[in-house]
This record gives structure tokens, C-alpha cells and sequence, in this order.
């Protein structure tokens, strides 16, 4: 017998966390515990009830004690993070019997009842160790992962038998330290499967046949082949075509219509109506059936859960409204709506429990398209968007002994349907003779309009963020007739997010020439990132928390010997008379600089 609590990470919470020296520390296991809790003579789901109840405590070991806790330790209120509810009961060790899952942050907790007492079996360990769980390999596998942060995608999965004990465990994970702030792996990236380095088309066959297979949700019963059936299964025959009749479902799930009232009708109708417009707003290509729930009055608006099939994609909706009974108008504000970010990281595997439900108990079913042309009145209000700027700004103070002057421009993006707010502001390069100035505007406009994971070949997208913030500006570092050099910073706050991020990158243009300068222009080819700070005085602009610059040179030198000048050539930037480089530790970041004479660049001295 022996209880565990995982103790693997920090959590998350210190920057000091370095993932990608962080080995897959084992789970601790006990073979012997206090006497007896009295229990004796109940099964399994009875000692859960008990639990539950607060009648009896949950076992667990860490740092080589025995503890235990209640379920009163485990408080619910829906306004706080660190709330904790009732989930389900499935089977997460493989012995036949059911385990208790409590719902909270970071994934919740997982107690398993054996041998006459209950016991933690797993828990979340912050946004470093999100617990999860899943099927593979004909087993259920306790999934902790940390794929939040940058730089890395990792994963340990566990196994236990019906003892409690670890029958088998692994490793899968993706580390891509060198990458830009907001990408991804690339077949550079370092994968590993059980300590062993593999390939990136290794690694995401084995991510998809460990995680995509099915939903984390596991156990749910599937419906029949009417209810659960892919979009693409169904014929027009068996669902009706795009230009069908509105229906309401059958009498066995929801009704006939004479049970809608002429209110609910209307509502209904006018969120679809309202839905076709985003269809229309968005480009969402084709048709869609589209299901809604029941209307639930929450007090202060309604809201109406959907779920909209597409022949490539199941995605779920949530459209909230407020009701004016004098005028008849509703107002629509405030919208879960991933299909119109056509971004399929948020749509929905066939066999989720949402959409399995949706099938069979909707209320209300209609057809959705761009094209549909619906014959009913619309009555009510929505948010405005996309709406997309980019204008320059007057600005009366330059340089006259210069040949150019910066024109600050702002764009800005904003969605109020899709809750979407981006602010960039960039400076662009005006001379009164030269044709060198849009080869230089387009090489500024192109270190401030970079995408993020998922957009396609790393391009400005911002259509695709949804339920995001974003606002970048830039510092000017060195603007003379040689050189005009920038730093350029970024914060942002997105939904689905454990936290805000900001970071700098930055850029270099030789204003002779026109062309971007790469850090091997200003030191020489015959540099690393190693040799430079180990040779030059760097000094930190700032540090995090109570990190002293001791602590955070020898952790970029560290770094720094894995790394080549081509890794730093959107991480540097140039002063009067110093170079500056942008470094970074885990998700926090400082510019630190050194004079061009430690590196023998003193033509780069103004």
C-alpha cells in the first residue's frame, strides 16, 4: 500500500523554474501508514461518499511525513481561482474500480479509496504541472504538462495499478529555448520520447496517438451512430438540406414546436439571424447545422449554449443577450464564438461530452450559411468589428541635420465581438530624395507585424487571436546619418493564457545601404554569444525579483553556449556607444549592455 502527493515542479510561479534542466523527478511512494481510520468494512465508493461528506480524511506523503486532508480543505466558490467542485468518477489507475475526480485549478486533485482509507492520488502542480489525464496504449495514463510557457511543450505521464503503485512512467516534450517570443518548435527543436531525442515528425505522431486520439474526458459513453456520426457521415436526406425548414427537435429530445412559446421562437430565430451575420462578418465558408440549448436566464442576461457542424469541424458556441420587453429589441454583447477565429485548436473532438449532449437534447436546429437568405426580421443590436487602421502621424520635431526623419504611425485592430484590442506603434523612414526609403519601412514594418504559434509562416494574422490584447512600441536607441536602431516592446494578455507576457525584440538598419544589420555585422563572424559575454562588461538594465546580475550573467552564459549570432540577430541593438543584447529566463527577459571597445568594434562609436 502506499499514498502519494507528485511533487515535480515548482508550479510555475518563480522564473527561476528552468524546464529545460528540470529532469522528471520521480513520484514518492510510502509502504506503511498510521493506524486505522475506523472504516473498516466499507467499499471503495463508499469511502469516497465519506469523504465527500467530510466523515473521513485523504492520505498523503511529502518530504517524508504522512498528512492528511478533508474535503473542507477544499473550498467552491465560482469567483475565486482556487475553487474546487465534484467531477466525475472514472477509472484512473486501471483496476477496475473508480477513482473520485475533484475539479479545480490546475487540473484538481485525483483521490483513489483502497485498503479501507482514501489517498491523493494526483493533483496539479500549477501552471507547470497541469493534471490531466488520458487513454493510451490500452490504459489510463495521469497526465501532468506544461505547455503554457515558452520555449517548451512537456508532458509526464504516469501509470499506476490498483496498489497505488507507479507501473510505468515517461516523458514526452518539445524545447524550443532559441525560438522568438511567440513561436513554436521547428524540425530544429530538441524532441524527446523516454530520454531519447527523436525526430519532430516522431514527436507529433506520438502526441496525436497519445492525446488526439480522444478526448481527456475519458469513459464518456459514445451515442449511436445518429447522435455521434461526423458531420460528413450524414447525408442532406438524413439532416435536411441548408434551405430546410427550422425545426425543433424531436418529441423524444425536446419537444414539438407548439411547446416554444412565440418569445422563444423569436429569440431564437434572432440568434440565428445574428450568428448567419458573423458567418457573413467572418468568411466562414460553407453551411453548418446548427443545434442550440435551452435559453438560461442568469439574472443579468440569457445565454444560449450551440453547437455548430461543419463537414470538417464540431465547434461550440455560447451567444448571451439582453432582452428590451418594451422596445423588442435584443442587445448581443459579450460572445464565446471560435469559428469565426477559424483557428481548429478550439474546435471539438467528435466524441466530446458537449457535443454528444447538444445531439440529443437540443431545443431548437436550423441551418447556418453566408448565402442562406432567411426570410425574418432582425430586431436587435451587436458589437462592431473588425475594424483595422494604419495611418501616420503628424509629428513637427526632427532632426535638420539629418537626411531623413521617423514618422510615427500607429495601427490598430479592434474587435468588439471578438473582444480583440491591438495598438502597434511603429516609426517609418521619410527622405526627401532617396529610394531606399521603402525597402527600409518595409523591413520596420516587418520586426513589428510577426505572428504567433499557429499562424501560418509566422505572418500577421491578428484575426485569428481572439479574446486578446496586444500592444507594441518602440524606444529609438541610435538615430544618426550611420545607423538607426530600435528596441521594440510587446505586452499581451489572451484568453486560454496563465498570465500576461511581454517581451523586446529588436532591429538595426544601416542607413547607407538600407539593409538590416545581423549581430555578425557588428562584431565580426569570428564571435559566439559565449565569447561575447564572457569578454565584454555587460551590465544588466534591470533584473526580476531578487535576482542578483551575478545570477543572471551566469544564466545567459549558460545559455549562451548553445547558441550561435544568428540566434541574437532579432535581439540586439545598438546605442552611441554600446551594444545592447535582449536575454531572456523562461518567460522574463532584460537588456544587458557592453561598450563596442570590449569587442574591438569601435568604428560602430558615434
Amino acid at each position: 500500500m502506499c499514498a502519494k502527493l507528485i511533487l515535480r515542479m515548482d508550479g510555475g510561479s518563480s522564473h527561476k523554474s528552468n524546464m529545460k534542466n528540470t529532469g522528471f523527478v520521480k513520484i514518492l511512494t510510502f509502504s506503511s501508514l498510521l493506524l486505522l481510520t475506523g472504516c473498516g468494512g466499507k467499499n471503495n465508493e463508499e469511502l469516497l461518499d465519506a469523504f465527500l461528506a467530510d466523515e473521513i480524511p485523504a492520505y498523503y506523503y511529502v518530504d517524508g511525513t504522512t498528512d492528511t486532508v478533508m474535503r473542507s480543505d477544499f473550498p467552491y466558490n465560482e469567483e475565486d481561482f482556487y475553487s474546487y467542485s465534484v467531477g466525475e468518477r472514472i477509472d484512473l489507475d486501471n483496476d477496475g474500480e473508480r477513482e473520485q475526480i475533484m475539479n479545480g485549478p490546475n487540473g484538481g486533485v485525483y483521490f483513489d479509496a483502497r485498503d479501507g482509507k482514501v489517498y491523493i492520488l494526483a493533483e496539479g502542480e500549477g501552471t507547470a504541472g497541469m493534471l490531466s489525464y488520458t487513454h493510451y496504449d490500452d490504459a489510463v495514463w495521469i497526465v501532468h504538462s506544461d505547455v503554457m510557457h515558452g520555449g517548451r511543450q512537456m508532458y509526464w505521464l504516469t501509470k499506476y495499478d490498483g496498489d497505488g503503485n507507479v507501473v510505468d512512467e515517461f516523458t514526452l516534450g518539445a524545447e524550443y529555448w532559441d525560438s522568438p517570443p511567440g513561436t513554436g518548435y521547428d524540425e530544429n527543436s530538441v524532441f524527446t520520447y523516454r530520454d531519447e531525442e527523436i525526430s519532430m515528425e516522431e514527436y507529433e505522431t506520438l502526441w496525436k496517438e497519445i492525446f488526439a486520439a480522444e478526448s481527456t474526458a475519458a469513459n464518456i459513453t459514445e451515442g449511436t451512430e445518429e447522435q455521434a456520426g461526423s458531420p460528413a457521415e450524414l447525408t442532406l436526406e438524413q439532416t435536411g438540406s441548408p434551405a430546410a425548414d427550422t425545426t425543433y427537435g424531436t418529441e423524444e429530445q425536446a419537444g414539438s414546436p407548439a411547446e416554444l412559446t412565440l418569445e422563444q421562437t423569436d429569440a431564437y430565430e434572432q440568434m440565428t439571424l445574428y450568428l448567419q451575420e458573423g458567418f457573413r462578418k467572418y468568411a466562414v465558408e460553407g453551411s453548418y447545422h446548427a443545434l442550440f440549448g435551452p435559453i438560461e436566464d442568469t439574472g443579468e442576461n440569457f445565454c444560449c449554449d450551440i453547437l455548430l457542424i461543419g463537414e470538417e469541424n464540431l465547434w461550440r458556441d455560447s451567444i448571451a443577450y439582453t432582452y428590451d420587453s418594451e422596445r423588442g429589441w435584443y442587445t448581443f454583447e459579450g460572445q464565446y464564438e471560435p469559428v469565426f477565429a477559424k483557428d481548429t485548436f478550439w474546435a471539438l473532438y467528435e466524441d466530446d461530452s458537449f457535443a454528444a449532449d447538444m445531439r440529443e437534447n437540443y431545443i431548437y436546429e436550423t441551418w447556418i450559411a453566408q448565402e442562406t437568405d432567411m426570410a425574418i426580421p432582425s430586431h436587435y443590436y451587436s458589437e462592431n468589428g473588425p475594424v483595422e487602421r494604419d495611418v501616420t502621424m503628424y509629428f513637427p520635431y526632427e532632426h535638420d541635420d539629418l537626411p531623413y526623419k521617423v514618422v510615427p504611425a500607429v495601427y490598430t485592430y479592434q474587435d468588439d465581438r471578438m473582444d480583440i484590442s491591438i495598438t502597434i506603434e511603429y516609426p517609418q523612414i521619410s527622405y526627401s530624395e532617396s529610394e531606399m526609403e521603402d525597402a527600409i519601412n518595409e523591413k520596420i514594418k516587418e520586426a513589428f507585424f510577426y505572428g504567433y504559434i499557429g499562424d501560418e509562416d509566422g505572418g500577421w494574422n491578428p484575426g485569428r487571436l481572439m479574446y486578446a490584447s496586444v500592444n507594441r512600441q518602440y524606444f529609438i536607441t541610435r538615430e544618426d546619418e550611420h545607423y538607426f536602431s530600435l528596441r521594440i516592446y510587446e505586452d499581451n494578455d489572451m484568453r486560454g493564457a496563465n498570465h500576461p507576457n511581454d517581451w523586446e525584440t529588436g532591429i538595426t538598419i544601416d542607413m547607407k545601404t538600407g539593409e538590416k544589420l545581423l549581430l555578425a555585422d557588428v562584431v565580426g563572424e569570428e564571435w559566439t554569444p559565449e565569447a561575447l559575454l564572457e569578454r565584454g562588461n555587460f551590465e544588466c538594465l534591470w533584473t526580476w525579483g531578487d535576482d542578483s546580475q551575478d545570477y543572471w550573467m551566469e544564466q545567459a552564459r549558460e545559455r549562451a553556449k548553445d547558441e550561435t549570432l544568428s540566434d541574437y540577430d532579432a535581439y540586439f541593438y545598438l546605442t552611441d556607444e554600446k551594444l545592447g543584447l535582449i536575454t531572456s529566463q523562461s518567460r522574463y527577459y532584460t537588456c544587458m549592455e557592453a561598450d563596442f571597445a570590449d569587442f574591438g568594434a569601435t568604428d560602430f562609436t558615434e
